[in-house]
């Protein structure tokens, strides 16, 4: 017979948590292929099971970021171009994407600070 106790606690491996496995995270798969046509796009280390982030890129972050949002809209997916501490240049964000958080964010596919060079004059 079992104490008032154990029936008042269930044990551990009783509880069923449903926490979402990595493998239901979004993939790049999951944009429409309308909206990804031509570009370069991968996703990011900073995704978690929350939020998936995806990263372009691209030679015009400007030019390509207004058409990756005005193809997400005719798409019927919500996008918002907004700021964010992941990157300096405002990347596009989708609060549901197959019920998922996506962010986008839009690198320069060469350049940047791994390509400066200083000029020192001698």
């Amino acid at each position: 017979m079992k104490s008032f106790n154990e029936l008042l606690d269930p044990k551990l491996e009783d509880i069923r948590l449903d926490i979402p496995s990595l493998d239901e995270a979004l993939e790049v798969n999951d944009l429409p292929s309308e909206v990804i046509d031509g570009l370069t796009i991968e996703k990011h280390k900073k995704s978690n099971t929350k939020t998936t982030v995806f990263v372009v890129k691209t030679q015009d972050r400007d030019a390509d970021r207004d058409e990756m949002e005005k193809k997400l809209r005719n798409a019927d997916i919500t996008a918002e171009v907004k700021g964010s501490s992941l990157s300096s240049f405002d990347p596009i964000f989708i609060p549901s994407l197959n019920g998922d958080r996506a962010i986008i964010m839009f690198k320069p596919k060469s350049g940047g600070m791994n390509e400066t060079t200083l000029n020192i004059l001698t």
